[in-house]
């Protein structure tokens, strides 16, 4: 299987049918695909679509099965998978139900491929960073890998890991990214991220800071691929 696939019809899983996101799958061109090929799921930023993070994928340095998910409601020229105004519904009831959402239809995609057992990685950005915080806390031995690019912890997270996780940790290594101009999440927010995974994570997270805004930096690019190289020869 190679090449570029599309869903855009319902999938079954567990006899029900369901498409909530446009999602994109693309295999490696030209190479075998087997059980410890790693799927990278991509999450983006408010008002971007799933084509946003895409261009990103060199980063894991490998032959990658890539899951692009697109959220579902309309905001200024892109979309967006919850909409942060919590005022009929508290931040920690809408973050978890979407997160639920992204969980339910990802690991449909995943056991309709034969792609339940692969290594499972998130890359986040903005909003996308949030869920995938939120993820690895929800199913703690879920993803592998987590790249939370200029994102924010949601303050519920420290109550539900403290009760949902008990004695047990994160499964999920974290690289962590956060912008010294960022105007939407100042650099205190990637502190927090850096400190709720350091507390509760098997792995220890690597946190960097960037003279950057809310955005990706070259420099960041390189240190995530560097991250993810080391971790794939276990050093």
């Amino acid at each position: 299987m190679v090449g570029k696939i599309y869903f855009d019809r319902a999938m079954k899983y567990k006899g029900e049918l369901f498409l909530k996101y446009k999602q994109e799958v693309i295999y490696p061109r030209g190479e075998v695909v087997n059980a410890q090929t790693p799927v990278v799921v991509t999450l983006h930023g408010m008002g971007t679509n799933y084509l946003n993070l895409r261009p990103l994928m060199p980063i894991f340095a490998l032959p990658i099965i890539e899951i692009h998910l697109e959220g579902d409601l309309t905001y200024g020229d892109g979309y967006t998978y919850y909409i942060p105004e919590f005022i009929h519904q508290s931040e920690e009831a809408v973050i978890t139900e979407t997160a639920l959402a992204v969980h339910t239809e990802v690991a449909a995609i995943l056991a309709n491929r034969g792609l339940a057992e692969n290594p499972l990685n998130v890359l986040g950005f903005s909003q996308g960073a949030i869920l995938a915080a939120a993820l690895s806390v929800l199913y703690p031995s879920w993803i592998n890998n987590g790249v939370l690019l200029s994102g924010r912890l949601p303050a519920f997270l420290w109550k539900t890991a403290q009760t949902k996780l008990k004695s047990k940790k994160l499964q999920t290594a974290c690289f962590i990214s956060q912008g010294e101009k960022d105007p939407l999440f100042p650099v205190e927010a990637g502190q927090e991220l850096a400190r709720f995974f350091r507390t509760y994570a098997v792995i220890e997270p690597e946190y960097h800071v960037y003279p950057f805004g809310h955005g990706v930096s070259y420099q960041a690019v390189e240190d995530i691929y560097n991250w993810y190289v080391r971790l794939h020869a276990g050093t």
